[in-house]
């Protein structure tokens, strides 16, 4: 059912988050772009799905924070720049969904004081559409 579907959705966000991570690192490129990159998408993608976004933030969080212990990146920073990319494209879905990914994915997790800058939200936002 789509209980199955989203767990699915969530383990698919902490494997990709994790595999980008890794692959970046490997390569030399900038890991913290790279990873908020993608947790944007997986966002977007898990809100195109009607799946809890902020489930998969917190998953993609959590990817980010054993693929960077693994391969000795920067965790807070690397985790924190997951975070971000994640509430800035629920902000883009809506408010709710917005604060919801914030709420879970910032604080401490997994032991890594994850934080993102102030000023993100929707409410602030120039769109037409708000």
């Amino acid at each position: 059912g789509s209980q199955e579907i989203g767990a699915q959705i969530v383990s698919t966000a902490h494997g990709t988050i994790s595999g980008v991570v890794k692959a970046v690192a490997g390569t030399g490129g900038d890991v913290s772009k790279a990873a908020s990159d993608t947790s944007r998408q997986l966002v977007r993608s898990a809100a195109d799905l009607g799946e809890d976004v902020a489930q998969v933030a917190l998953a993609t969080v959590r990817g980010s924070i054993g693929a960077a212990k693994s391969v000795g990146v920067d965790v807070e920073k690397t985790a924190s720049a997951v975070a971000t990319g994640a509430i800035e494209a629920a902000y883009d879905i809506s408010d709710a969904a917005g604060d919801a990914v914030r709420d879970a994915a910032t604080g401490t997790i997994d032991g890594v004081r994850v934080v993102v800058r102030a000023g993100i939200s929707g409410k602030k936002s120039t769109r037409k559409d708000v």
